[in-house]
């Protein structure tokens, strides 16, 4: 290949690729290395500006041991490596390298074809996470529903706690499981909501009175306009949502603490806010609440699969309309749903 081809390669390639000469010091070991020459994905890719003839450790200080035992053997060697590895001091990026050297025996030159996989990298990490907390979380009733089960095996006689047990085990795995199916079909774009004229309130009401019969400690209360706030809306769907937002205040307040579902008419907005008088989130959770998997620490053992706010994001989002939290540490909660909203008819 003619010099001009190849600069024609090198300048529009989409992978990064620098030639660096690799600085060993006088016991042979190698402790930094210069850039010669890069590509302009080069800077994509690693964020690193003006480089060439600056070494590595002058523009990243942090640059992980790692990397120069790597280049410094391919160097040495003339063995060409490929591998995947992490670079904290490039804002925590990873990167998928084939490294191979330049020239001959004694050749300090190597040459570095490289991609940023950080997002591949993250996304199969949070996989991976995601498939250990379901395994905790469905393995949890599991292991009570057996054990109920073989107590009353053992007496062979009925227990009413036991029954109670199970049949409570066995709706948090129903929800588990139906927020497993809601978060396939949601990404698949395949929920389709089934919109009918609903009045807010009672949507509120019912939702209200479902929370009241599982979680009788807390007081729950509800506070509506006298006029109805109708709409045409999917009113299992939002029952969902609001469900899935007072269970997390029951689980989250302390025992006798009220919770109290407000629905107003704001402008062009009809609105249910779902507040509590817990804990509190932490302010740096809070722009983090609704997102795939995410769960907060908020003062207690986790549990759940991080996915209930993030669904119900997706179907107010699909109905047009927004969700978010507010809260302050020791202060409670507040959650609230906005949906369009063009006044009673």
């Amino acid at each position: 290949m003619d010099e001009g081809r190849y600069r024609v390669l090198f300048e529009n390639m989409d992978q990064g690729l620098c030639i660096i000469e690799v600085l060993f010091d006088a016991a042979g070991d190698p402790v930094d290395y210069r850039f010669l020459e890069v590509n302009p994905a080069f800077e994509q890719q690693t964020g690193l500006h003006d480089v060439v003839g600056k070494r590595m450790r002058e523009l990243a200080p942090a640059h992980e041991e790692h990397w120069f035992a790597i280049y410094g053997q391919v160097a040495r060697t003339g063995q060409p490596v490929r591998f995947v590895n992490e670079a904290k001091a490039l804002d925590d990026r990873w990167f998928d390298v084939n490294a191979f050297r330049l020239g001959g025996e004694g050749s300090r030159t190597v040459a570095v074809l490289f991609t940023d996989v950080s997002a591949r990298v993250r996304a199969e990490r949070t996989q991976q996470d995601f498939v250990a907390m379901a395994s905790h979380d469905l393995a949890t009733p599991v292991t009570v529903l057996r054990a109920r089960a073989q107590l009353m095996q053992r007496r062979q006689a009925y227990d009413e706690a036991a029954i109670a047990a199970i049949i409570e085990q066995t709706t948090r795995m129903e929800r588990l499981i139906a927020d497993l199916r809601d978060l396939v079909r949601l990404e698949a774009g395949q929920i389709e909501l089934r919109r009918v004229a609903v009045d807010l309130r009672d949507v509120a009401r019912e939702s209200a009175e479902r929370v009241r019969v599982q979680a009788k400690a807390h007081a729950v209360r509800i506070e509506t306009p006298r006029d109805p706030l109708r709409g045409e809306w999917d009113p299992d769907r939002l029952g969902q949502v609001l469900d899935n937002l007072l269970g997390n205040a029951v689980k989250y307040s302390q025992t006798g603490g009220d919770i109290v579902v407000r629905v107003i008419a704001c402008g062009a907005e009809a609105r249910i806010a779902v507040a509590d008088r817990g804990a509190g989130i932490p302010a740096e959770a809070l722009p983090r609440l609704f997102e795939r998997y995410y769960r907060a620490d908020r003062g207690e053992e986790g549990s759940g699969l991080g996915i209930g706010l993030y669904i119900s994001r997706m179907l107010v989002e699909a109905h047009g309309g927004r969700i978010w939290a507010e809260s302050a540490p020791g202060q409670g909660s507040t959650f609230t749903v906005a949906l369009p909203f063009e006044g009673d008819w």
